[in-house]
């Protein structure tokens, strides 16, 4: 009940200093009036906050993992003076794609359309502006678990008429056990933050009183590389490093 009727009076004073902000053209004409009114302002809401004090803390945990699976995106994207005609040879294309990459011993159960658009593509060369055609975009995402193939599948694709090459995905197939991992560290590292701030404010550290669960993230260190190798000309992909992150807010009682 305490703590309640702490929180309100700190809510209905922290109202005030909005009112009185407010009010700061009126009361600027007294500057002694505006001082004085301010300063007992801070002065009640500083006793309020210390009666009901609180710590927040962040932490966060990084656990490194080589990927073990990779998304590449590709696809064709082809302009005509029909969409009829764009269609066409878009889907002959796409087909060519698909069984080149099945010769690789890719499953099409691999293989998922992520995107397919038609919109009308502008000449501006004249006023007003008139549709000079039609393009055509096909994109697909191809789930790769072994690294080797991953070249070849860029590869293949190219070959077999991919002109849409738009990024490749690494991941790991451990998220969700790293993830807690993680987490359960960030929760560790934020609890020690608190120990060590309450200490050197002279406080000491009170119950757990919220917790928040930040977002979850990952970051690529040397994530890929696709470059042509002058002698073979083949594309060298490097899986490089992945980092799982977990975050987290702890609130404290401070006493």
């Amino acid at each position: 009940m305490k703590k309640t009727i702490g929180r309100t009076l700190v809510a209905l004073a922290l109202a005030g200093a909005l009112l009185l902000c407010a009010a700061a053209p009126v009361l600027a004409s007294n500057n002694d009036a505006w001082a004085a009114l301010l300063d007992k302002t801070v002065t009640a809401i500083g006793q309020m906050t210390a009666e009901t004090g609180e710590l927040t803390v962040v932490g966060t945990a990084a656990i490194a993992v080589e990927p073990d699976k990779a998304a590449i995106m590709l696809g064709v994207s082809i302009e005509e003076s029909s969409v009829a005609a764009a269609q066409e040879k878009v889907n002959t294309t796409m087909q060519g794609i698909v069984d080149s990459l099945r010769a690789l011993g890719i499953e099409q159960s691999k293989m998922t359309t992520s995107n397919y658009s038609v919109f009308p593509v502008y000449d501006y060369s004249s006023e007003p502006a008139f549709v000079r055609g039609y393009q055509v975009n096909n994109m697909l995402t191809v789930q790769v678990q072994e690294f080797a193939l991953i070249s070849q599948v860029i590869d293949r694709a190219v070959q077999a008429g991919a002109n849409q090459v738009q990024g490749i995905t690494f991941d790991t197939s451990k998220r969700g056990e790293l993830y807690h991992e993680a987490l359960k560290s960030a929760v560790t590292a934020a609890r020690e933050k608190a120990v060590v701030i309450a200490f050197a404010s002279g406080k000491q550290l009170g119950n757990l009183r919220g917790v928040v669960e930040g977002e979850q993230g990952s970051f690529h260190f040397n994530a890929w590389d696709a470059r042509a190798d002058a002698g073979a000309g083949q594309t060298n992909i490097l899986g490089g490093e992945l980092e799982v992150v977990a975050k987290v807010t702890l609130v404290f009682e401070l006493k």
